[in-house]
């Protein structure tokens, strides 16, 4: 007989365990199951809960099970074969391009979630466990991005199924990449990338995209630019979606850089289209601000300050603004010679929790060039500095300075 499960809340059940201060081993021992069981549901290792378990834990908890139970919307669908047919065809859908354009994350996790029954084929999980991972990814989880690609590739080795394996450990190497572990993130996707009979055309052009950001973060640009006229020439076999736009975004980005402008204006042109066609808000916004990068590098600050301040009134409604993007409306100021509305732009209120190893390392080095500005030579070594140690722990030894910090723009 079909053991029957529900969905936990694993942080409902995580604070309401630590508001009451009860033992793990003591509630394990009052239920009858292994410490290892709440440990899981604590730290949400485990999605879903049998019902006898959930009975016994209420009980002990004298709480309701609502308190600890996420409505289920396959539970409507009526039989097992009914909900997993439900999932099977959810896990066919590319979630990340539906859901992208209105960024309602939280919903995506939540269906998601909702649809993971443990007692599914390995196969299946291994499908929505990358699905609920990339999810995670677009929602900044750091940690719950690694969890989930390794419990991706745990179901896809029991499956026997290389892809999804393949799937789960490129996710791995984007989770080592979003923490700042440029240099084995790097690794990892060449590594991977021996095994070119194993990647959809989607896969291919991502990662080589992944491959350009990482060693871009690092400073080798040259290596940078190659993987990025790969990863376009990857996604050219594929129709537009965002993750085509952001290798649009990330290539204006080291052309800027570079201080190459008629190319930085050409990836600007066909980043902006690409995300207009697919509804990428988020993207079109930022593109605004990189214009504006654009003009300044050429010296037409006049106008660069105009569009950056064009570009400052959208970020209220752009999702995950970075210290990078502080740092591009910032760069037009200071060379404009606006230092307070340049320090202004730096200061901008972001997810401070989001902003570390690259972003860090960078934003800091922009505030050591607007010291320099402002003719504090101390002030600005000390901060280019602190600059250099960021990189340094990325392995972005490349991007250091000595003393005086140099301008953004530089040549190949």
């Amino acid at each position: 007989m079909q053991r029957q499960t529900v969905l936990l809340n694993n942080e409902a059940l995580s604070r309401i365990i630590a508001e009451r201060e009860v033992k793990q081993w003591l509630l394990a021992r009052r239920m009858g199951i292994d410490r290892k069981t709440i440990s899981r549901w604590l730290s949400g290792r485990t999605q879903r809960i049998s019902k006898e378990n959930l009975t016994k834990l209420c009980d002990i908890l004298e709480i309701g099970e609502s308190a600890i139970c996420v409505m289920d919307r396959l539970e409507a669908l009526g039989t097992r074969e009914d909900r997993w047919e439900a999932a099977r065809k959810l896990s066919d859908e590319d979630l990340v391009e539906i859901v992208g354009p209105s960024n309602n994350w939280e919903l995506a996790e939540s269906l998601v979630k909702s649809t993971i029954d443990p007692d599914m084929p390995a196969g299946l999980l291994s499908k929505l466990y990358h699905m609920l991972a990339r999810v995670y990814h677009y929602m900044r989880r750091a940690e719950d991005f690694k969890r989930c690609s390794e419990i991706c590739i745990r179901y896809a080795e029991q499956a026997s199924d290389e892809y999804m394996e393949l799937q789960g450990r490129l996710c791995l190497s984007t989770s080592l990449l979003m923490v700042a572990d440029l240099k084995q993130a790097a690794a990892n996707y060449e590594q991977s990338l021996k095994t070119p009979e194993l990647f959809t055309a989607k896969a291919l052009a991502a990662s080589l995209s992944n491959l350009s950001s990482a060693y871009h973060q690092m400073g080798e640009f040259a290596k940078s630019l190659d993987y990025s006229s790969q990863a376009l020439e990857a996604w050219s076999r594929i129709a537009p979606n965002m993750s085509l736009a952001t290798s649009w975004y990330l290539r204006a980005q080291i052309h800027i850089e570079l201080s190459m402008s008629k190319e930085a204006r050409n990836s600007i042109e066909q980043c902006i289209r690409i995300a207009n066609d697919v509804r990428y808000q988020r993207i079109i916004n930022l593109m605004q601000l990189m214009r504006a990068d654009l003009l300044s590098m050429e010296e037409r600050h006049d106008e660069a300050v105009e569009v950056v301040e064009q570009g400052l009134l959208l970020l209220p409604d752009t999702p995950r603004v970075s210290y990078i993007t502080l740092e591009t409306a910032a760069r037009p100021m200071r060379r404009a010679g606006l230092l307070d509305r340049a320090e202004e732009c730096l200061n901008i209120e972001v997810d401070a929790e989001q902003q570390f190893g690259f972003e860090l390392a960078s934003g800091t080095m922009e505030r050591a060039r607007l010291q320099l500005a402002r003719g504090d030579e101390e002030g600005s070594i000390e901060l280019a500095a602190r600059a250099n140690q960021y990189f340094r722990d990325i392995g972005a030894e490349l991007r250091c300075v000595d003393g005086l910090p140099a301008e953004h723009y530089r040549r190949l």
